[in-house]
């Protein structure tokens, strides 16, 4: 190896590891252009011929076809049948002729210095690309010297840029006002949104009140068919308390006669068997003990037939204190609902004319009222149902009394017997 050329050792590579020069490798030159006179559509910054179309057609061809000839023998190579790939030849072909004839002058394309005209015709471009970017065009030699040409064109200058002026003020003019056409439907807009939207809110406060009478005129029915149920199970448990009552004393009462049968049947065998004498004093004094039992009895059952009476009429004049207090309360409740559907249909009328702050006060004051309604209701209601329960509570405090009294005067009248 000498100066990074060579081998790095000559072991396995079969030579001695000598190094010669290529005596057949020939040094690129470069070209010596000489000066010639001024060509037609040569300008003055050098001598150069002008690019031969035919010669860059040919040469844009022969690559097509280069190209072509590469992918054949990849697809030969790869085993496809010659229709296959005459078929995809043919495609492709195709596809690089239209795109060759887009970008047959693409100037990012690498040339070597042998080919003459795609150097030429690459140099044409960026001198197009330059005249452009500087605004020059065809240029005649002398016209710089001629004033009157001069003048004319800076004339034209003139009226061109008041020309371009007046088309942008006109445009400016036409934007400004087309801005100001869509503020308009914008604000349009707007404003029909808003009352869209005050719409909407009237509507769903509508059917909120709607859905809220609603509920309480389910609450309110649910309550009187609550109390109507309450009322019907408390006569129900009276009823079965009076025939427990009923049976109680019938009891009682077969067992005071069976008592009193057999008391007659024990002292009609003691006054067979006793003396005339005490037979007397005996029946004497059980007329006696009769008459005054039979008057405790008579009192007794004249008590109850006038605490059953008294019951009864109470139960009565309950009852039709009860619907008069229901009527009242339903009475008290139309009364309310009356003037406030009133007034909300006044209101409905009165707030799209008030400001929105007028409207929100309002609203304010009419949920506070509202409430306060609710709640005064809520407090009568919680009266009624406390003062039903208090009588409930007093009535059977009350059964109780008359029941531990009848159980004492039978205690009594057992330990007299």
């Amino acid at each position: 190896m000498y100066n990074g050329i060579g081998l790095q050792t000559p072991r396995g590579s079969g030579t001695n590891g000598y190094i010669q020069t290529n005596k057949f490798f020939v040094k690129a030159r470069p070209l010596k252009s000489e000066p010639r006179e001024f060509q037609n559509g040569q300008g003055q910054g050098g001598v150069s011929r002008r690019a031969n179309k035919d010669i860059l057609e040919h040469d844009r061809k022969r690559q097509i076809e280069l190209k072509l000839t590469q992918l054949e023998d990849e697809l030969l190579e790869q085993g496809f049948s010659l229709e296959v790939v005459a078929e995809r030849v043919e495609a492709s072909r195709k596809i690089l002729e239209a795109f060759s004839t887009e970008d047959e002058t693409n100037t990012s394309t690498r040339v070597s210095e042998t080919q003459s005209h795609q150097i030429a015709a690459k140099k044409e471009k960026q001198l197009d690309v330059m005249k452009a970017a500087l605004g020059i065009e065809e240029i005649k030699e002398g016209e710089a010297f001629d004033r009157e040409l001069q003048e004319q064109r800076k004339q034209e200058r003139i009226l061109a840029r008041e020309e371009k002026e007046r088309e942008r003020k006109e445009k400016q003019l036409e934007l400004e006002k087309e801005e100001r056409r869509k503020e308009k439907e914008a604000k349009k807009k707007e404003k029909e949104e808003a009352k869209q939207k005050k719409r909407e809110e009237r509507e769903r406060r509508e059917a909120e009140e709607l859905a809220r009478e609603k509920a309480e005129a389910e609450k309110r029915a649910a309550k009187r068919k609550k109390r109507e149920e309450e009322r019907a199970e408390e006569e129900r448990q009276e009823r079965a308390k009076a025939e427990e009552r009923k049976a109680e004393r019938s009891r009682k009462r077969e067992e005071e006669e069976r008592r009193s049968e057999k008391r007659r049947r024990d002292s009609k065998d003691e006054e067979e068997h006793r003396p005339e004498k005490e037979r007397r004093r005996d029946s004497k004094d059980e007329e006696e003990h009769r008459s005054e039992k039979e008057r405790r009895r008579d009192s007794r059952d004249e008590e109850e037939r006038r605490s059953e009476k008294e019951r009864r009429r109470d139960s009565k004049d309950e009852e039709e204190r009860r619907p008069e207090k229901e009527r009242r309360r339903d009475s008290r409740d139309e009364e309310e609902r009356r003037p406030e559907k009133e007034w909300r249909r006044d209101s409905r009328d009165e707030e799209e004319r008030r400001s929105e702050k007028e409207r929100r006060r309002d609203s304010r004051d009419e949920e506070e009222r509202r409430l306060e309604k609710e709640r005064r209701r809520d407090s009568r209601d919680e009266e009624v149902r406390r003062s039903e329960k208090e009588r409930r509570r007093d009535s059977r405090d009350e059964e109780e009394r008359r029941s531990e009294k009848e159980r004492r005067r039978d205690s009594r009248d057992d330990k007299e017997h």
